[in-house]
């Protein structure tokens, strides 16, 4: 009676400690996915800087009466990023 007792507890203490690694791994997991969501935000917010530069530029270029004020316009948004 005594060993299935042991064996009750060894099993128990095995599964805890499964449990504990299994959380661990999905912590880390979950750090990841965080990790690689931010990434992905940055990225999209510098692309977006990157088209909204882009998009000033052409409005410039079309609306100015002057050509060369709209080239002007345009290179100083390239020269400062």
């Amino acid at each position: 009676m005594e060993e299935a007792g042991i064996f009750q507890l060894r099993s128990d203490y095995e599964r805890e400690t499964m449990m504990a690694d299994e959380d661990k791994v999905f912590q880390k997991r979950i750090q990841l996915l965080f990790e690689h969501d931010r990434v992905i935000r940055s990225h999209a917010i510098y692309e977006a800087s990157a088209i909204e530069r882009m998009i000033e530029s052409v409005i410039a270029w079309h609306f100015c009466s002057r050509r060369r004020t709209a080239l002007v316009l345009y290179l100083s948004h390239v020269c400062q990023h």
